[in-house]
């Protein structure tokens, strides 16, 4: 079946030849598929160059145009005919072992896959052909390949090679002495790896760009970093245009490992010239590909260094051996058209017009073709294969038979091939010469020069003639990155993270970050009550902030709280010594000590604000806050519903109501009621833990922490309800009663100092929430002091001025509340006999209307003067001095 399949394929590829056979107009000569220099023998190795181009000319004899191949003067024509010469002198020279004559086929491709194919076709069905050396280029190489490994001639590709020209399946004779470029490029990659070079940039030609972009992608991006550049001369861009453009569009200098791929020794001389001694780089290393590392190369490269350049620069070569030998001699003899053994050689015309040519074009006869060593070790390798074959005997069947033995022995037999006098041992591995490429090693500084071979570099490994690479040839840091380590504390900012992942620039962590290894991408977050130490090499808790002792606000807080003992002092001392005189004894002295009690609560309240908190001092500020709060507020609702209750009653000539409450010792129950039930809900409050609670309050991340005491949920306020309450009744109290004895206006100066309290509150909530958690201390200490001076100016304020004032004689003082209270009842009793005859006014306006109605105010504002007088006239029977006893009678209980 698989042979069935075979001599299908080659069919089908015969006919395909035949079918292609023209182009537009003209039709291909019969020519072009001829060789154009053979030499008859018992077996045939046939050779194909590129030697000219197809041009169009007039048949003489059928008097059509055609298309023929002819000689070019081109340079690459002339380097494949350098090829085609090495070919005729390697067969010419050749000793076959047994006898037999060895012949040999030389075809032109004319750069033409159309011709390729037709000279495939010629080769595969000559059944004396053993071997073929095919063209160099991909594609004149697989068009000629398809159909002769099909026929099993074997062939070697001596220039080209790649993946799938060494698949078995589509060629099954193939053999190259390159490596694929894949191969190459890991070829590159091992010694990269042994000298650990991480920071490269690569410069290739278009025919080296799968080579570089394999370096790049499989080990460069995922080792190290660099950049990759192709130049190309067709671009009409020189290097010297485009390598500065690269680097100064870049914010990282280059690399310190320099990748030449070029193709041709121009590009790397210009890119010497320009970076060594015009840019003056320093300390470089030039690494050179497998086509232009060649030893040819080297001299020339190295003459381009100013003698005088006090840089020094290493440049490394890796060439294959074929590359590296010199074939001087060889060429010359080659230039000789006598010295070349062309006398079996038939119509050889075409061979003497190219070396006319040679000897024509003196100036570029020097210039030997790289790939002559591949050539001629190609051609060797063939002819030994099959004397190989033929000496053991074997016996075969036919051509197919006779092939397929050669090329087992090429993929198993070992071969040697002398250049100038070279030898060189070659086996096939994997259907390619595997070996390896030469690394040489060259350290310059102007004109001194120290060479050095390194070993060999293959694919799969790389073996050191010294058992490692030298001291001053090992890799620094500056060559496996472009930046230095990035020490603890600090972190890599990469300069381009997506084309240069390892150049970066050390910077020192951000605040509240930090780093404790070297060489780390991002620093790491302290937590969110720690920051950076000074060092970023690690973290360390955040400052705790609170108002010192040493605070100005704390230092006059002391004061103004020590001012204000001292006149809470004054006052419990007064009201004690002083409890019989009329001022304190209005007052009650109770209800005065016990408001001074609560006012020294807030006070001793503030002074812990100002303190540095803690848990205990929270609790305490709570307790005393509450204290202060309850007793303030109770002592001033009970004593504003006492006073509105007296006087009402006075107002209405009735007796008090409450008058339990309004007795010193009811009062006094009441504020001790209040006072515990506080003070209960308060500790059961603090118990639960939702009181004044102690906490470290930061406004950012990081930052400071505040040492303060906040509320701990909505049950803090709970002790609060019925103060609050108390607070809104003596509010209420003491805007009714307004209008009484300016002498008797304690609601007057409570209902003062309750307004200055509310309004202090509101600024407190205002700003509390708003402000920075470093004032918020100062805030509740300035609120209680404003409050505690509040009551204790409105309240005491007025009793101080009258003991000062009256300060000799307490008879004085009776007098004027006495005369105060006279004028009062007298007002009360003219208002209440007025209110009287109003009455009687409009009942005799009504005529027996007997209901008392409320408002009869408004209406007796309609009666006139006389009216009034008739009225009184005949009602009135008691004078107005007996209400006015009444009113006296009642209200000295306020006194």
């Amino acid at each position: 079946m698989a042979h069935h399949q075979h001599s299908l394929l080659c069919i089908l590829w015969v006919v395909g030849c035949v079918q292609v056979g023209c182009r537009d107009t003209a039709c291909f000569s019969k020519s072009v598929e001829l060789p154009i220099v053979e030499r008859p023998g018992d077996f045939i190795i046939a050779g194909v160059f590129n030697i000219g181009e197809l041009e169009e000319v007039l048949n003489q004899e059928t008097n059509e145009t055609e298309l023929r191949c002819i000689l070019s003067k081109n340079n690459r024509s002339l380097w494949s005919l350098q090829r085609a010469l090495s070919f005729i002198e390697v067969l010419s020279s050749f000793k076959p072992s047994l006898g037999y004559r060895l012949g040999f086929k030389i075809f032109t491709g004319c750069n033409s896959v159309v011709v390729s194919r037709l000279i495939s076709r010629t080769i595969s069905l000559d059944d004396r052909v053993t071997g073929a050396l095919l063209p160099g280029y991909k594609k004149h190489v697989e068009p000629t390949a398809g159909l002769i490994t099909a026929f099993n001639i074997p062939s070697i590709s001596y220039i080209y090679a790649d993946e799938d020209l060494m698949n078995p399946e589509s060629y099954p004779t193939m053999l190259t002495l390159l490596d694929t470029e894949i191969n190459e490029a890991e070829s590159i990659v091992r010694y990269l790896e042994k000298q650990n070079y991480q920071f490269i940039d690569i410069w290739f030609h278009d025919f080296s760009r799968e080579v570089a972009y394999h370096i790049y992608e499989n080990y460069l991006l995922k080792v190290g970093c660099g950049r990759i550049n192709e130049y190309t001369s067709s671009s009409g861009m020189d290097i010297n245009t485009i390598l500065p453009e690269v680097y100064r569009n870049s914010s990282v200098n280059p690399a310190k490992v320099q990748l030449l791929l070029f193709n041709n020794k121009g590009s790397g001389v210009n890119f010497l010239n320009l970076t060594v001694n015009q840019l003056q780089w320093n300390d470089t290393v030039f690494l050179f590909g497998y086509s232009n590392g060649r030893d040819s190369y080297v001299n020339q490269y190295l003459e381009v260094i100013d003698v005088n350049s006090t840089v020094t620069n290493t440049f490394i070569f890796m060439g294959s051996d074929f590359l590296n030998v010199k074939l001087d001699s060889m060429w010359e003899k080659l230039r000789d058209k006598n010295s070349v053994q062309l006398q079996e050689v038939q119509e050889n015309r075409p061979l003497l017009e190219a070396l006319n040519t040679i000897q024509e074009r003196r100036g570029f006869s020097t210039q030997i073709t790289s790939w002559l060593g591949f050539a001629m070790s190609g051609t060797t390798i063939l002819c030994q294969s099959l004397d190989k074959v033929l000496r053991r005997n074997d016996t075969y069947t036919c051509a197919s038979d006779l092939r397929r033995q050669i090329h087992t022995s090429l993929l198993t037999d070992n071969f040697t091939v002398s250049l100038e006098d070279t030898d060189l041992g070659i086996k096939f591995v994997n259907r390619s010469y595997s070996k390896g490429y030469a690394v040489k090693a060259i350290t310059a500084k102007g004109n001194n020069t120290h060479s050095r071979k390194l070993g060999y570099s293959s694919h799969l490994e790389i073996k050191l003639l010294g058992g490692g690479i030298p001291l001053d040839l090992m890799s620094t840091p500056k060559e496996q990155s472009c930046s230095e380590t990035c020490p603890p504390g600090t972190f890599r900012d990469f300069l381009d993270v997506i084309n240069l992942p390892c150049c970066w620039k050390c910077l020192t962590c951000p605040i509240h970050y930090y780093n404790n290894r070297s060489d780390q991408n991002k620093c790491l977050e302290c937590g969110p009550n720690e920051t950076n130490s000074f060092d970023y090499r690690g973290c360390r808790p955040t400052k705790k902030e609170f108002l010192k002792f040493s605070s100005s606000y704390v230092i006059l807080g002391l004061t103004c709280s020590g001012l204000n003992l001292i006149l809470i002092t004054l006052g419990v001392v007064t009201c004690v010594k002083m409890a019989s005189r009329p001022v304190i004894k209005a007052a009650d002295p109770t209800f005065l000590i016990a408001f001074l009690i609560g006012l020294s609560f807030g006070n001793f309240g503030m002074i812990l604000t100002l303190m540095k908190p803690s848990p205990r001092v929270c609790e305490a500020e709570f307790i005393l806050n509450t204290l202060f709060f309850t007793l303030v507020t109770s002592s001033l609702g009970l004593r504003s519903m006492k006073i509105y209750t007296i006087f009402s009653a006075a107002n209405n000539f009735t007796k008090p109501r409450f008058r339990g409450i309004c007795t010193r010792r009811g009062q006094m129950i009441m504020n001790t009621v209040v006072l515990v039930l506080n003070v209960t809900i308060s500790v059961f409050v603090v118990q639960l833990g939702n009181g004044w609670r102690f906490e470290l309050v930061q406004e950012q991340l990081h930052r400071e922490r505040y040492v303060m005491c906040r509320s701990g949920s909505w049950l803090t306020f709970v002790p609060f309800v019925v103060p609050t309450f108390l607070f809104l009744q003596t509010l209420y109290f003491a805007f009714v009663m307004r209008n009484f004895p300016h002498n008797f206006r304690e609601t007057t100066s409570i209902f003062a100092a309750t307004l200055i309290a509310i309004f202090s509150a509101a600024m407190f909530l205002t700003g509390y929430e708003l402000s920075p958690p470093k004032n918020k201390s100062v805030l509740r200490a300035i609120m209680i002091y404003i409050s505690v001076v509040a009551f204790l100016g409105s309240i005491m304020g007025p009793k101080f001025v009258v003991l000062i004032r009256f300060r000799s004689s307490a008879k004085e003082e009776r007098e004027e509340i006495s005369a105060t209270l006279h004028n009062y009842c007298n007002n009360v009793a003219t208002k209440s006999v007025s209110k009287h005859h109003r009455n009687l006014s409009k009942r005799v306006n009504q005529e027996g209307f007997k209901s008392k109605t409320e408002g009869t105010r408004e209406a007796s504002l309609s009666i006139s003067s006389d009216s009034q007088l008739q009225v009184r006239n005949a009602s009135i029977q008691e004078p107005e001095l007996t209400p006015t006893k009444d009113c006296l009678s009642k209200s000295a209980t306020v006194v």
